[in-house]
């Protein structure tokens, strides 16, 4: 049983060590939408509302726009952020966004969970998400909408 499993260990360690001699592979060019390489996808506009923290605040709106400024230039997107100093601001940046023909817009932190739902169901050719936050009814009970996205984190 002991040389068994000396064997299945060098076995394993072969393995290894093959694999890693192996070539990377090509990186390939890819898609977006079907017709367009990603570097030029210009005809596409995600749009970003933060939350009354700001872009800098080392948190989801910080991450959030690193994240979008990433897609402007590896997946070639047209890009539009607004930082909100206030609550008041949200519905009114989401629904300017809108207006400027987001294709998507996408609002940071459950602040904007409201706004960004009423908006999803005002204007159901646009998509949208939010960031830490799911939407709900009046009761708090979850709500599906075609056109809206909660990005959930698992903190556990």
């Amino acid at each position: 049983m002991k040389r068994a499993m000396q064997f299945s260990a060098l076995a394993a360690a072969a393995a290894l060590a093959l694999a890693a001699c192996g070539a990377a592979p090509e990186d390939e060019e890819t898609t977006a939408g079907g017709d367009e390489t990603a570097s030029g996808n210009t005809d596409f506009s995600a749009c970003m509302v933060s939350d009354a923290g700001g872009f800098d605040d080392q948190s989801f709106n910080q991450a959030g726009y690193e994240g979008l400024e990433q897609a402007k230039s590896e997946l070639g997107i047209s890009a539009t952020e607004v930082e909100s100093s206030a609550d008041t601001d949200y519905a009114p940046n989401i629904d300017n966004l809108v207006q400027q023909g987001c294709n998507l817009v996408i609002g940071v932190g459950f602040l904007l969970e409201d706004p960004i739902q009423t908006a999803a169901e005002a204007n159901p050719d646009v998509e949208f998400a939010l960031v830490d936050s799911a939407f709900s009814d009046k009761d708090f009970k979850p709500v599906t909408l075609e056109n809206g996205k909660p990005l959930l984190f698992n903190t556990a």
